[in-house]
């Protein structure tokens, strides 16, 4: 009995914080530099997401290459998952609020789906070789994704983009779960004829 509790209390350690609600404190501005709000290059955050339902979970910020990011474990997106993980929430609702220290800053996580950028920051965290599973989000500021929709390209990049679909699951870009029954086949994006 004692070994299954003990097994239960790391499985519930190994799972990360629990879940909570509306996180409080003063809006701020977004810094030229994170390392200064973090105090240093990695920190413990609470993002809050889903405003018309509230759900904030604490994680390590970390930095790299002066961009703000946050990973999941390896299952977050599995089909058997027990329960619908942050990282499939904030998919749906990319709009969040992280509070470092009392600041808060309104941000969008983008999820990073390009090979070499989730590649160099998962090497970067240690990952060798780098699990299929892990949903990797860059922290943006929500003026610069507006931006970005809305400069003179955001139509040709738009109909690009909806025409990519992963290669073994058929998901359109930035939507493949990941849910292979092979762990080891890469989800791949093919661009189909539209």
């Amino acid at each position: 009995m004692k070994r299954f509790l003990a097994a239960a209390l790391w499985v519930l350690a190994a799972c990360g914080p629990i879940p909570g609600g509306s996180l409080s404190g003063q809006v701020a501005a977004v810094p030229a530099d994170w390392s200064a709000a973090l105090g240093g290059d990695h920190a413990l955050c609470e993002i809050e997401s889903r405003p018309d339902d509230p759900h904030s979970i604490q994680l390590d910020c970390f930095l790299h290459d002066d961009s703000l990011y946050v990973q999941s474990h390896r299952w977050a997106l599995a089909s058997w998952w027990p329960v619908k993980s942050w990282a499939a929430i904030w998919l749906e609702y990319p709009d969040v609020r992280v509070r470092i220290g009392d600041s808060l800053y309104e941000l969008t996580a983008t999820q990073v789906s390009v090979s070499r950028e989730r590649e160099s920051v998962l090497a970067f965290r240690g990952y060798d070789p780098i699990p299929a599973g892990i949903v990797l989000f860059r922290f943006e500021p929500r003026s610069r994704r507006s931006q970005r929709m809305s400069g003179s390209d955001s139509g040709a990049r738009h109909d690009r983009d909806a025409a990519r679909s992963c290669a073994c699951c058929g998901a359109k870009a930035g939507f493949c779960m990941g849910r292979s029954t092979m762990p080891s086949t890469a989800h791949r994006f093919s661009t189909s004829s539209p």
